[in-house]
């Protein structure tokens, strides 16, 4: 694996699809992976990365962890 991309999100739906797609063209001829941790949207963002993006390693937080905190559980993956 040559890089690992962790998105932190809350109530972003209208950005996390723009997001992805970027990481997947700037990253083409690399292996990668994307862990995105959710910490609980109320919106369509988990609905949105579930169904059009089944590559992403996607999980949602029961509250709203912060940022620091979703990125160390994300790095623990």
């Amino acid at each position: 694996m040559d890089v690992s991309i962790i998105t932190v999100t809350h109530n972003n739906q209208s950005e996390i699809e723009n997001q992805i797609r970027s990481v997947m063209g700037g990253l083409a001829r690399y292996s990668w992976e994307h862990i995105v941790v959710d910490n609980a949207s109320t919106d369509r963002t988990g609905s949105i990365i579930r169904k059009k993006f089944s590559h992403v390693a996607y999980s949602e937080n029961k509250k709203n962890l912060g940022f620091s905190d979703a990125n160390n559980q994300s790095a623990k993956k």
